[in-house]
């Protein structure tokens, strides 16, 4: 038989779990199973399938939590899913509370992507991993034991390799401008490039690429590094020959921003600065400069030129590297207002 699957994550926002969901979805529909998707909204909506079911659920906070419930009621009402795929522990918990006075009983899978539980206590999570899911999908192997350190049962877990879609990146990869793009991040022909496409925090472990570059070119081999990351500056930030812009990602600066002459800034990505930017000459920046209190271009030598490339392809590629991360959604934010950005 044919089962009915409804895949259920908190939002279609960038985010690891919210892709993992909607290409889970098309790769079922594409297999011929009947499936269908329930989430918040977002940009990632435009990349399911159009022949696939839709189901718009309200953005999660605590608050919400009888609204979300009252959709789903009308979601399995009408699609009526003998399987319930839930994409993180929030989802499974909400789908888990709708079922347990219903007479209905379908299988309540989970997929686990982060390492801890961000919402509940540790002593809490092993009992309620229990309740709430039939079957627990864990990706990588250190995540398993860590579900069985915490109480989970054993037969309660799939376990699924931490892997690479080599297809789709070969499909990208057949659609990239390689020359170009080395050539906007100042890279000569020829030399080896490693990337690290992440946020510079220590989780990260950005001093073993960096180790690994150091070590490479130690080596005699002029292999360069690149970090892709989200950097953060609170005051005056000056970039100079010993200490030069490179890499990309998003460079934001709480203060006044100087690129020093002689200093061969090369930056791909999104670069703010609340103060005064000023760029001497000779500099590349592929991507965007947004300067809130002025933009200053200076050129001291007779052949190089200071540039900024306004590159949406870039700018893309950097919300995909590094904006995937989910929000807080607790039910207090407060909001610091940044200059230029407040409407």
């Amino acid at each position: 038989m044919n089962k009915r699957i409804l895949i259920v994550t908190e939002t279609l926002r960038l985010g690891g779990a919210e892709v993992v969901a909607v290409n889970l979805t098309n790769n079922l529909h594409q297999a011929g199973r009947e499936v269908a998707l329930a989430a918040e909204k977002g940009p990632l909506l435009k990349t399911l399938e159009k022949a696939v079911p839709f189901y718009s659920l309200p953005r999660f906070s605590p608050l919400a939590i009888p609204m979300i419930l009252r959709e789903l009621k009308a979601t399995t009402e009408q699609f009526r899913p003998d399987v319930i795929h839930c994409q993180g522990a929030t989802c499974c918990l909400l789908v888990r509370l709708f079922y347990v006075f219903s007479k209905t009983r379908p299988l309540i899978v989970l997929t686990y992507h982060s390492k801890r539980t961000r919402r509940i206590p540790n002593f809490l999570s092993g009992p309620l991993f229990n309740f709430i899911a039939d079957k627990i999908v864990v990706i990588a192997k250190h995540r398993r034991l860590s579900l069985l350190t915490l109480g989970v049962k054993e037969t309660k877990l799939f376990s699924v390799p931490v892997f690479i879609d080599t297809d789709m990146w070969h499909k990208r990869a057949e659609t990239f401008d390689r020359a170009d793009f080395r050539k906007k991040l100042g890279l000569t022909a020829g030399s080896p490039v490693l990337l690290m496409a992440a946020r510079l925090t220590k989780p990260k472990r950005a001093d073993i690429f960096l180790r690994v570059i150091k070590e490479t070119r130690a080596m005699g081999i002029d292999a360069r590094g690149i970090v892709m990351a989200l950097i953060f500056i609170n005051g005056d930030a000056s970039f100079t020959s010993s200490r030069p812009l490179s890499g990309g990602g998003i460079l934001f600066v709480n203060g006044n921003l100087n690129i020093a002459a002689d200093s061969n800034a090369v930056y791909s990505g999104l670069i703010y600065a609340t103060g005064t930017v000023t760029i001497s000459d000779p500099a590349l920046i592929s991507g965007t400069v947004i300067a809130y209190g002025g933009l200053t271009l200076s050129r001291s030598a007779a052949t190089d030129i200071a540039e900024i490339d306004y590159d949406p392809t870039i700018l893309s590629s950097v919300r995909q590297q590094i904006c995937q991360y989910r929000e807080n959604k607790s039910a207090l934010h407060v909001f610091i207002g940044v200059p230029g950005l407040e409407n």
